[in-house]
């Protein structure tokens, strides 16, 4: 097993020479001139040594032969490519060669002298000894004035040198100036060579450290060598920690028995399913913890064995942003659903509050024709409470496909509890028993009905959920002055009408506590429960100027407090109710596309001494009033009308008659008013089915207003 190393060792311990090679540095610079021409001059003191020498040798025989050979090998050497020259070993090829040529031409030509070979070989040790070319040349100067004084001066020296002897001192010179520069150029290359790969080393060294992925280095046994900076970031080990053990120690345990069988089959067989691919796999951090990881692997074989390099990416953020991305994909589904259900729901809605109405104002009609012994009477009045029920259960199908406006008035809060409680009854079922206890003097707050509903229905299916096996719900309301508690910090001082959904349920866990009115947050099983319940309440409540909160213990319950601005009584506007009709005939003219609900209008019209004209259409409307002579004081008409609407019509009548007042009506509820552009505080909205009392009322309203 390897021993752990520091993190600046690392990398050379796996062979890094050979992969930082691939981040090469300059190239080497080229000795070919230089050594072509040593070996120009060389070959020009070797044919002078070939032609002078002593005839009686062979070489002098062949002269002409040899110095042409020498001629022919200088050419070849000139022919050469420039990277051969530039090569390690060809400068020392080189000087071997020449060695070889030039000891065996001193020895054919007759000058094989024990005097001369000694000085020849001691250059040639001077030249492979000393460290640089200087040294080498000074040395061997030294060197041939020493055989040059014994040659000339010797006392053995009896007569005329000859010419051999007069070309030794040249020879001696110019190859010791051949072996320095080739041992000198041999060494730079070396340098040269050995400086390229540090600095190779040390670029490598820095772009493995400064990767942000782990970059991790194994032995052919998968046992940890070296990682760099990231590694250790991401799984958390120091580097003597995770050195010498196992690729097994960064891995989950249910893993690691796979990932040896699949080593041993690799190391055998060479088949791999993962080696020069791109795989997720789970990473195991040093405090237990998995992450998903993305693994590249690779395999290389040195003098010293197998090695295995993986680069690891961790990508929880990445798996993050996909889950994220994947949720809001199918919200988008299911909000799109929602939004085709909610129309759906919508049109619903209009066509059977359309028969309601018919309904109702049939029954209506009858009821006020009858005695009240009449045994019919109680029929008559179910009738009317069935199309109330109906009534209620459209509204709701129109809550539901979330295309109410906001209308905020004066609402009274115990009011909207006591008209709502009987509903909650059933929704809760009979397991769960419903305490009202509601504060007598509790003043009007202003917020929209139908949403003060909503916010009931939402608390309290979600306390019913809480309740399982049955409890008790309270609903209390009571008058609090200013904020109370660290919930009420943003809202504004003064009086709030609290209304407080208590329940006898599990109770909720604190971490649950403070997310509970997070958006799209649930405890409830998949399918269960969307987590908008809560959410919706608090936008509501945060509509309406109010804050909400919550107090829950485990298995000692929840209470959801809401408090809404009280509406100061004196500055609240005094509502008075409408002034009989005043005298004289009034005309109305109703247009409605539909023949029964027009019909029905009609009657109850004319009961209330209207004169009333009528229209299934926006251009039978125009045409009959263009025909009409006199006053028009009254359009009701209905706002969702084929070709021509509601609001189209009444536009341009009142260009026509200015003076005429416009009641409309809709089986959708003020969906339709802000469909088609009829809000604000002047227009006045009558919603399908309405008695004949609403009718009235709203009529005489429009009537004795200026």
């Amino acid at each position: 097993m390897a021993s752990a190393k520091s993190d600046s060792e690392s990398v050379d311990d796996v062979d890094l020479g050979r992969s930082a090679s691939l981040i090469n540095a300059d190239p080497i610079p080229s000795n070919r001139a230089h050594l072509l021409l040593l070996q120009i001059i060389v070959t020009i003191v070797l044919s002078y040594q070939v032609v002078f020498g002593e005839q009686t040798f062979l070489l002098y025989q062949m002269k002409e032969y040899v110095v042409l050979g020498l001629m022919v090998l200088l050419a070849g050497l000139m022919s050469l490519p420039k990277w051969v020259w530039d090569t390690n070993w060809f400068p020392g090829l080189l000087a071997v060669s020449d060695t070889v040529i030039t000891s065996g031409t001193i020895y054919l030509s007759g000058n094989a002298e024990s005097g001369l070979y000694l000085t020849y070989f001691l250059i040639i040790l001077i030249a492979a000894a000393l460290p640089s070319l200087k040294q080498v040349i000074g040395f061997s100067i030294v060197l041939c004035v020493a055989y040059g004084v014994i040659l000339y001066l010797g006392p053995g020296q009896l007569k005329a040198l000859s010419e051999n002897e007069l070309l030794r001192l040249p020879v001696l010179l110019i190859m010791a100036t051949f072996y320095g520069v080739t041992a000198d150029t041999v060494r730079r290359v070396r340098r040269r060579a050995e400086r390229q790969l540090r600095e190779s080393e040390v670029k490598f060294r820095s772009v493995i450290q400064s990767a942000q992925d782990a970059i991790i280095v194994a032995d052919g046994q998968g046992t940890i060598l070296s990682w760099n900076r990231a590694a250790r970031a991401i799984f958390g080990y120091e580097d003597q920690e995770a050195f010498g053990r196992s690729l097994c120690l960064l891995m989950p345990e249910r893993y690691r028995e796979a990932h040896l069988m699949g080593l041993r089959r690799f190391l055998a067989t060479g088949e791999s399913y993962i080696m020069g691919q791109t795989v997720e796999f789970p990473g195991l951090r040093k405090d237990g913890a998995e992450f998903p990881a993305e693994i590249s692997l690779a395999t290389w074989d040195t003098e010293d064995g197998r090695y295995f390099s993986g680069i690891l990416r961790d990508i929880s953020e990445r798996k993050q942003v996909e889950a994220f991305i994947s949720r809001k994909e199918e919200r988008l589904q299911h909000s799109q659903k929602m939004d085709v259900l909610g129309r759906f729901a919508a049109e619903v809605a209009h066509d059977f509050n359309h028969l309601l109405f018919v309904i109702m104002g049939s029954a209506q009609l009858i009821l006020k024709q009858m005695a009240p012994e009449n045994p019919s009477v109680n029929k008559l009045t179910e009738i009317q409470k069935a199309v109330e029920r109906g009534q209620a259960l459209t509204q709701r199908l129109l809550n539901y496909s979330h295309s109410q406006p906001t209308q905020r008035r004066r609402v009274s809060l115990n009011a909207v509890i006591v008209e709502l409680t009987p509903l909650l009854e059933r929704l809760v079922g009979k397991n769960i028993h419903i305490v009202t206890n509601l504060f007598a003097g509790l003043g009007d707050v202003e917020a929209d009905a139908r949403q003060i509903e909503q916010v009931l229905m939402n608390l309290v299916i979600n306390a019913r959920d809480a309740m399982p096996h049955g409890g008790t719900l309270t609903l209390q309301t009571t008058s609090v002055e200013g904020a109370v508690g660290e919930r009420e910090k943003a809202a504004k001082p003064g009086s709030y009408a609290r209304l407080a959904v208590s329940d006898t349920g599990i109770g909720m866990a604190p971490e649950v506590q403070a997310r509970c009115f997070t958006p799209f947050f649930t405890t409830k099983e998949a399918g269960q429960g969307t987590g908008l319940g809560l959410s919706i309440v608090q936008s509501i409540v945060q509509q309406s100027s109010g804050v909400v909160g919550v107090q829950s213990r485990r298995g000692e319950g929840t209470t959801f407090l809401i408090d809404l601005p009280l509406i100061d009584s004196a500055s609240a506007k005094e509502i008075s109710a409408p002034k009989p009709a005043r005298q004289g005939p009034r005309t109305v003219l109703v247009v409605d596309d539909s023949l029964d609900s027009r019909a029905l209008t009609k009657t109850f019209l004319r009961q209330d001494g209207y004169t009333v004209l009528e229209a299934p259409s926006g251009e039978a409307a125009l045409t009959l009033a263009a025909n009409h002579p006199e006053p028009i004081d009254l359009l009701v008409t209905d706002i969702m009308m084929p070709e021509m609407n509601g609001r189209e019509l009444a536009l341009r009548l009142i260009s026509q008659r200015p003076d005429m007042k416009v009641l409309y009506t809709s089986a959708l509820g003020e969906q339709a008013m802000a469909t088609y552009g009829v809000a604000g505080p002047e227009m006045i909205f009558l919603q399908k089915p309405f008695l004949p009392e609403a009718l009235s009322a709203k009529v005489q309203l429009l009537l004795q207003e200026p």
